[in-house]
């Protein structure tokens, strides 16, 4: 009885000295939470590839990050670069810092500075944010934009680019100067 007695304090102390040296796992913020949201997906340099049904590639959306918020149907982004290709083979490269994409709408709104360059005839497009209707291939900004080309300059306030006809259309205030 005795020994049992002994044993019983024993665990007894070694319980409460464990319990002292434990570390703290309160669920306070952490990296996989902020605003009391959980990070239910996180992804670090990833390429999204679209295909056509002959089996090329259509579209190529590659990121630095994502992150996706426990609830939300959208995903976070930071280092965005988007690729594709019209009809006629002109290349077209879309970036920006960062953005949103909306999986089940295959949309993306970009922003913190949209760079649109078109390869073939060196034309590039700059604006603060816009929307990129992916499943639609185009693109429409409404803050303000500069078309650059080799021999002119054109500013707005917003437009519209098609990536299969390479059909951009500027609007409001719209002024060219060339060179």
């Amino acid at each position: 009885m005795k020994a049992f007695l002994l044993a019983l304090a024993g665990l007894a102390i070694a319980t409460a000295f464990w319990h002292r040296l434990a570390p703290d796992v309160s669920l306070g913020a952490s990296a996989f939470t902020a605003n009391g949201e959980l990070v239910t997906s996180y992804l670090h340099s990833g390429i999204r590839t679209q295909f056509s049904g002959d089996g090329k590639a259509t579209d190529v959306l590659a990121i630095n990050e994502a992150e996706r918020r426990e609830g939300s149907d959208e995903t976070a982004l930071n280092g965005i670069q988007f690729f594709s290709e019209s009809r006629d083979g002109s290349q077209w490269h879309i970036d920006s810092h960062s953005g949103l994409f909306f999986e089940d709408a295959n949309e993306l709104f970009l922003q913190d500075g949209v760079r649109i360059f078109e390869a073939t005839r060196k034309g590039t497009i700059n604006t603060e944010s816009m929307w990129l209707l992916i499943d639609k291939k185009r693109a429409i900004g409404s803050r303000d934009v500069i078309l650059t080309n080799p021999d002119s300059r054109t500013v707005g306030t917003g437009f519209e680019l098609d990536l299969v006809t390479d059909i951009a259309t500027l609007r409001g205030r719209v002024k060219t100067d060339y060179e």
